[in-house]
């Protein structure tokens, strides 16, 4: 599918594609395509997932104490007073992104839960669709072709309504980009659009105004916020301050016990599946990687084995706490778990399909590997990030992954689209040859 795509997008724009590219970390077509069904496929497999999440949530919670639970999911301690029980006995407001790894065998694996406030990715979305936009083909054409942007968009418009709120202020740290392309105006837009009626901000930690810490007007705000307790510098009393004052916090900080790396060894622990019913057995069996904790007793097997495991710290977050076994020495890896084996799991290292794409304009396509990012807002499943690599297995941008945005497409929307691309790239005048796509 996406090879055809990107040769006739090559052919198509031919010298214009950089204008039509504003982001080095974009694939140099931004868009690749995915099949609807198997879209599907993934999407109920995470939503039996989450399921089964919940459902062992409950007997944990009636088991342990919350300190108990706090520290077997490596909460950071400055975050813990603002956990939300309530909201997380109910299992309201999850937002988040599902890793996926497809496979070389031709399945899939979920590797990590990302839940939490981090939602830049459909920041590609708006990037393909410009793309797109080049060659008159608008992604409101397709039956999976919108942003999760407006599912976030519409599940703030129903908690406004639900809570009485009419001041919405995303919110973002101070040490964030201000201005360029990675900054959230998309998601301003759609928040804006769904949310007519109630005032909507964009602004910085610094910028929350004083009178909105008052509790008359605190009652009349809901926040969403933009960023992690471990980018917080400098600024956290402010940040206390707000979760304070009486104002709705959309996303407090509950998701450090949801996206903990410690849920993989749980999903995987045979005694929780008497809690659980057949969907959500079969979805941990087909989607989840084998994973267990790192005990005394096991300690020497998994450093004999570990070329074949990464190793993942329970709070990690964006590609730090994660080790690929097979890139460190046995010393340097029992340097690390020394005394902290119960913040450490290991998962099995999938064999991962390795597509080619090239890194840049005009380069010969290399094997990337491949991470898929699922998004889900509030029980809604709407969108892939494509994220690749073809340097190294630890696939972010930090390592110098490349992005973009997967458009999900049935046979006949793929069929449609080629047809229509291949006649704007007869038509094209060749400026140059598309050899490198």
């Amino acid at each position: 599918m996406t090879h055809e795509l990107h040769r006739l997008l090559g052919t198509a724009l031919g010298d214009r594609i950089p204008r039509h590219v504003p982001l080095k970390e974009l694939l140099p077509i931004p868009v690749v395509l995915f099949p609807e069904d198997e879209f599907q496929t993934l999407a109920q497999g995470l939503r039996s997932l989450l399921s089964a999440q919940q459902r062992i949530l409950r007997v944990l919670r009636e088991t342990h104490t919350q300190q108990e639970l706090l520290d077997r999911f490596c909460v950071p301690h400055r975050v813990r007073p603002f956990v939300d029980w309530k909201l997380l006995d109910a299992g309201a407001n999850v937002i988040g992104r599902v890793d996926i790894v497809p496979t070389a065998s031709g399945g899939y694996r979920f590797c990590e839960l990302n839940i939490g406030p981090a939602i830049e990715g459909p920041q590609m979305h708006g990037h393909c669709q410009e793309f797109l936009r080049a060659v008159g083909v608008s992604t409101r054409e397709y039956q999976g072709g919108h942003s999760p942007y407006a599912d976030l968009g519409a599940m703030i418009r129903e908690r406004c309504r639900v809570e009485g709120r009419e001041r919405i202020v995303i919110l973002d740290l101070d040490s964030y980009h201000t201005d360029g392309p990675l900054v959230y105006d998309q998601l301003l837009r759609y928040v804006e659009a769904q949310c007519v009626g109630c005032e909507v901000h964009l602004i910085k930690i610094s910028e929350y105004r004083e009178e909105w810490l008052r509790q008359d007007e605190a009652r009349k705000t809901l926040v969403y916020r933009l960023f992690l307790e471990d980018e917080v510098d400098g600024q956290w009393a402010q940040v206390e301050r707000i979760l304070d004052s009486g104002a709705y916090v959309l996303n407090t900080f509950e998701n450090y016990i949801l996206s903990s790396k410690a849920w993989f060894p749980i999903f995987c622990d045979e005694s929780y599946r008497s809690l659980l019913n057949p969907a959500e057995i079969a979805a941990i069996e087909a989607f989840v990687p084998d994973s267990y904790e790192i005990t005394p007793a096991n300690l020497d097997s998994v450093l004999a084995n570990k070329d074949r495991l990464v190793f993942k710290k329970a709070d990690s977050t964006e590609g730090r706490g994660v080790m690929l076994g097979a890139e460190h020495s046995p010393a340097k890896l029992l340097g690390v778990l020394a005394g902290r084996l119960g913040e450490w799991s290991v998962q099995e290292l999938v064999p991962a399909l390795a597509p080619e794409f090239p890194q840049t304009r005009w380069a010969e396509p290399v094997a990337q590997n491949v991470v898929l990012g699922l998004y889900h807002v509030d029980g809604n499943y709407s969108g892939l990030l494509f994220r690749c690599n073809g340097n190294t297995r630890v696939v972010n941008l930090a390592s110098g992954g490349k992005v973009a945005w997967a458009l999900r497409v049935t046979d006949a929307e793929y069929r449609k689209l080629i047809d229509r691309l291949d006649g704007s790239a007869r038509s094209a005048p060749q400026l140059r040859p598309a050899t490198g796509w």
